[in-house]
């Protein structure tokens, strides 16, 4: 039983992010981004310089949090390393009011944060993604989308 520790825990520190890029393909000199429940489209290579797609070319909503995970994805434009995608953790950092809408911020694995923006209509809360993040797991995104209007409630409460 011994033995088996030692093995656990490595394998537990393997897969302490599981934000991978389970594949990368690049079109007319923007890259696509796969990471298994979601995709990025739209990235470009410029000047050495990784630049993630802005929403309507104006609004950041996609920010690489860590120098090694822009690093990771950088290198993708030249030679990309794949590694099959793990259980994603994300979690809603923030969620606030700006006018009528919401603004929710969701972080991946602590590596990337996405913003999404949230409407009221008659007490329903609409999810709308950054236009170049792409959901590819139907289950992935429900529960993204239920904890970010968890979360707009909740913010919505504090603020009456």
């Amino acid at each position: 039983m011994k033995k088996l520790v030692p093995v656990f825990l490595m394998i537990a520190c393997v897969n302490l992010h599981a934000l991978n890029v389970a594949g990368f393909t690049t079109e007319d000199g923007t890259g696509r981004f796969n990471f298994g429940p979601f995709e990025i489209r739209n990235a470009e290579f410029e000047n050495n310089t990784l630049i993630m797609p802005l929403e309507r070319d104006e609004y950041k909503n996609i920010t690489l949090l860590t120098r090694d995970f822009y690093n990771k994805l950088a290198q993708c434009f030249d030679k990309c390393s794949y590694a099959p995608a793990g259980e994603i953790k994300f979690e809603v950092t923030d969620a606030a009011a700006v006018g009528k809408i919401f603004l929710a911020t969701v972080t991946f694995d602590k590596e990337m944060s996405v913003t999404f923006v949230v409407s009221d209509a008659k007490g329903r809360f609409y999810v709308r993604r950054p236009s170049d993040f792409i959901f590819t797991d139907k289950l992935f995104e429900k529960n993204v989308k239920e904890k970010i209007r968890e979360a707009v409630s909740e913010s919505r409460k504090q603020t009456k």
